[in-house]
């Protein structure tokens, strides 16, 4: 019972749901479901919980603290600047130049801008989904 819970995804059903209605929720389960043979598997789940939500505090601190990813936000603004007036740059290569000289020692590669950042905010400009490999 405990698995699939688990393997449904945890953070997806509880995202939406308050901390009053999810503190609500995990009672009903425990009165539901837990007893002598249930008790590990709930234990598993409360640290996995426990992890998860390490993990998203972790990456949430990185992102607001990083300077790397602050240039990727400005870098995101002039590309967007970009889109409102195309006379700026002739092609990405020519945009992911000028970003590198307006940001030295942050970003390293064209290629990552020109060839990863732009096409992913191009689809998501297109309402596109954004693939989950940054």
């Amino acid at each position: 019972m405990f698995e699939t819970y688990i393997s449904a995804g945890i953070n997806k059903h509880h995202a939406a749901l308050d901390a009053e209605q999810e503190a609500k929720r995990i009672d009903a389960e425990i009165a539901r479901y837990l007893d002598h043979r249930t008790l590990p598997i709930f234990v598993e789940l409360i640290l996995h919980y426990y992890e998860v939500v390490q993990q998203a505090e972790r990456r949430a601190t990185w992102h607001a603290t990083d300077p790397k990813q602050a240039a990727k936000a400005e870098v995101k603004a002039c590309w967007e600047l970009w889109k409102a007036e195309p006379t700026r740059y002739k092609n990405r290569t020519k945009f992911a130049k000028d970003m590198l000289e307006k940001f030295p020692g942050l970003l390293e590669s064209e290629r990552v801008i020109a060839a990863k950042w732009v096409p992913t905010w191009e689809a998501e400009a297109e309402g596109i989904p954004p693939d989950d490999d940054d």
